[in-house]
């Protein structure tokens, strides 16, 4: 059943969204002839997820145009999907458009201004044509997410991103099996036991954003597989020592109910319990 659970998982978060990769679409707004597209270069896989809106900052072909962009700008991608999103994205230092090709090679955002961008997101953009201030584009990047089952498989932590890696961790068990004689059976559940079972998912992204993503992913994959018999626990950034160098860890805890089923007697014979053997006195 543990392989259910993690196949039911798995087709869900890609339910919630497919793998594939957008054309660079202009807004209709746009009065600019310019265009953007991907360089042949860009990683095929994607390292993760991205969500971009380029913003034209100043007017002028390659090499004389300026933009910002934003690769998490999924609320204003889906507006459906924050319900009081922020006033703007979270733009990145603004630069000039190469006229070169390939030609600009996006680096990741730097979660703080104390550390520098930690690595290239693997998106190369080429420009052609005329913009002018204020043309948008916007683009998606929806890789394949690599799921591993096992905590033998935390030792790839170095490989292949993004991934998830379910590892089945402990049950508690919920019934009344060892009082049922005292209660009324027409009120006890159909099995024998409830086995909740408890599961970590290990979470590796590129960076701390694709890593939340890609968590955020799995609570909806859960939510959506197992509604109504799973909850979310908590969950644990994990950053410390050289686990942290090959990416960013979260690990996230849950648990799913799960039915024990009833054994039927006739192919697993069990004596009544606490039935002693009484063996009669010679007189």
């Amino acid at each position: 059943m543990i392989r259910d659970i993690v196949n039911a998982v798995q087709t869900a978060v890609a339910n919630v969204l497919p793998v594939g990769v957008s054309g660079i679409t202009p807004a209709s707004s746009n009065t600019g002839s310019g265009s953007v597209t991907f360089d042949s270069s860009t990683s095929s896989p994607a390292l993760g997820h991205f969500f971009g809106l380029l913003e034209i900052l100043t007017s002028g072909a390659p090499g004389t145009a300026t933009a910002r962009l934003a690769l998490d700008a999924l609320p204003w991608l889906n507006p459906g999907s924050l319900a009081t999103p922020p006033t703007q994205p979270n733009f990145d230092q603004a630069f000039t458009l190469p006229a070169t090709v390939p030609g600009y090679t996006v680096p990741l955002p730097a979660i703080s201004p104390g550390l520098a961008s930690p690595a290239r997101s693997g998106l190369v953009l080429n420009f052609s044509g005329n913009f002018n201030a204020g043309d948008v584009f916007f683009f998606s990047v929806v890789p394949p997410i690599t799921f591993l089952v096992g905590e033998e498989e935390t030792s790839a932590q170095d490989t292949l991103f993004p991934r998830v890696i379910f590892v089945p961790a402990h049950s508690d068990f919920e019934g009344t099996s060892d009082y049922a004689q005292r209660r009324d059976q027409r009120t006890q559940p159909r099995s024998i036991l409830t086995d909740v079972a408890h599961f970590e998912m290990h979470c590796w992204g590129f960076d701390y954003d694709r890593t939340e993503i890609l968590r955020d992913l799995v609570v909806n994959g859960v939510w959506f597989a197992l509604q109504a018999v799973s909850k979310e626990l908590h969950g644990t950034w994990v950053n410390a020592g050289p686990v942290g160098n090959a990416g960013k860890l979260y690990v996230l805890k849950w648990n799913v109910m799960k039915p024990i089923p009833v054994q039927s007697l006739d192919t697993i014979p069990v004596p009544p319990p606490f039935t002693a053997t009484i063996t009669p006195q010679a007189h």
